[in-house]
């Protein structure tokens, strides 16, 4: 038995014969141009697609406005102005009520149960804001400022919630 492996000469010379691996400088240049060319043909496709993408959720986020100004104006029965931000729709729009308030809160109350017993009956209240009447205008700034636990963050979480 033979344990020697054997190479297969080519030619007359006796080196052996190897299979390169790899493009061949033809087969890249080839290859760079089909990618080429299909880029050239997606890149349009594609930044009409993101267009079309773009204008939907704009619509979809004015209808959804336009839909939140109409309840603001039915639950107050009154009259409400949806308005461009700086005049440009692109830096998006607010709701203005009559007096040009963005936000307008009154007689904001929360109040959280206190329990006891096996049965959890309630037993008593804690009162965390009670009777909160403000308005926030056009052009200006509210900042809520307080101890630690006077009730700043179940305020607006109840704003955020109406």
């Amino acid at each position: 038995m033979n344990t020697h492996s054997t190479l297969r000469l080519a030619g007359r010379t006796g080196t052996p014969r190897h299979r390169a691996q790899g493009f061949t400088a033809t087969e890249m240049v080839v290859a760079l141009a089909i990618a080429a060319i299909l880029a050239t043909l997606a890149v349009p496709a594609f930044n009409g697609i993101i267009a079309s993408q773009r204008a939907q959720v704009c619509a979809s986020d004015l209808y959804v406005a336009l839909a939140k100004a109409r309840s603001n104006a039915v639950a107050r029965n009154n009259t409400v102005t949806l308005q461009a931000i700086a005049g440009n729709w692109q830096n998006g729009w607010q709701i203005l009520d009559v007096n040009n308030n963005v936000l307008e809160v009154r007689g904001l109350r929360k109040f959280f149960p206190i329990r006891r017993g096996f049965l959890q009956r309630v037993v008593g209240q804690v009162r965390a804001v009670d009777d909160l009447n403000f308005d926030v205008r056009q052009g200006e700034t509210l900042a809520l400022v307080g101890e630690s636990g006077c009730g700043k963050t179940t305020t607006s979480r109840c704003i955020l919630r109406a």
